[in-house]
């Protein structure tokens, strides 16, 4: 096969590859639902949030003394919510919380950072068979050195060892939200109508006139753009290989078509990153794909062997 022929048909693949299932997804503006009433209550409807402009204060408190307790009177819209939605969540996005009180469905979920879980806060802390559509519960989530207790309605539902340090694993830079991830993405739809958060030191009513922001809008960014940079799963090499694979007669094309024998490498290699970053950024329009940095790297590096091959093949014809 002609160089310039493989090189048209391997790039077709692999931008084919990178783009289906060819569904569109940009970022877009969206406008804040949430309605706050007249008695105090946050009422959610998605998409809307209520979120703090900075880490709130009593976050190195409760790094500090290990003690924080969350309580809540809410009500659930739904029950057919997910992700988990997110009811509180104090976090940096997606993929890294310190803590997260969420929906999924009927349960119940806390994710939180500690010593033996993941930045994400997982394996989850789940409750099943708590929310009923339409019905208010009491929640108070109770952490102390060596305990984490969850009662629901003044029942404990949850009583298990946390190692003491638990809450020193905390980032206390991290954002909070109500109803909402901080980014947005992550609705839950309901009413919440006590939010209080305590700490040896702090009492802070998070339904307070001026407490948490309210914008109006923001721009929502798709998951994909956010989780490019994430922590490497197995999935992720076994993808990242695939990559690599399909970059190598790339690279092999381009020297066979652009490399005069004898010939500067600069541009042919120029030419083949420019190929491997511009396949993976195409990801960037197409919803359920993601670029990551890892794929990057191995589309270059596949290309990179394509053409070490090209150049090797070329030299024993020389020879031969």
């Amino acid at each position: 096969m002609k160089p310039r022929l493989l090189l048209f048909l391997a790039i077709a693949i692999n931008l084919i590859a990178a783009t289906a299932p060819f569904r569109l997804d940009l970022p877009k503006l969206v406008q804040n639902r949430l309605e706050e009433r007249q008695d105090g209550a946050f009422v959610f409807r998605e998409p809307s949030m209520a979120r703090s402009t900075d880490s709130p204060d009593w976050v190195k408190d409760a790094k500090r003394t290990g003690r924080l307790a969350i309580d809540l009177k809410l009500t659930p819209a739904t029950l057919n919510q997910g992700g988990p939605a997110r009811i509180l969540a104090l976090s940096h996005g997606y993929l890294a919380h310190n803590l997260i009180i969420g929906q999924e469905q009927r349960n119940l979920v806390i994710r939180l950072r500690r010593d033996d879980a993941q930045l994400d806060g997982q394996p989850s802390i789940v409750v099943s068979g708590v929310f009923e559509g339409g019905r208010s519960i009491e929640l108070l989530v109770q952490l102390r050195p060596g305990r984490l207790q969850v009662d629901i309605d003044g029942a404990p539902a949850i009583d298990s060892p946390l190692p003491d340090n638990a809450l020193s694993t905390w980032n206390d830079g991290y954002r909070l939200a109500l109803g909402n991830e901080v980014v947005g993405l992550r609705g839950w739809n309901g009413t919440i109508e006590r939010a209080v958060i305590l700490t040896p030191a702090y009492r802070d009513n998070l339904l307070a006139p001026g407490n948490l922001q309210i914008p109006e809008q923001w721009w929502q960014i798709p998951v994909r753009l956010r989780v490019a940079s994430s922590d490497i799963r197995p999935e992720d090499v076994f993808a990242a290989l695939l990559h690599f694979l399909a970059f190598v007669p790339i690279g092999y094309a381009v020297i066979g078509t652009f490399a005069q024998p004898g010939g500067r490498l600069l541009w042919p290699m120029a030419l083949i990153f420019a190929l491997a970053l511009g396949i993976e950024a195409s990801k960037v329009l197409i919803e359920g794909r993601h670029p990551t940095a890892l794929n990057l790297a191995a589309n270059f590096l596949g290309g990179s062997a394509g053409a070490f091959a090209a150049l090797r093949l070329r030299r024993l014809r020389r020879k031969a």
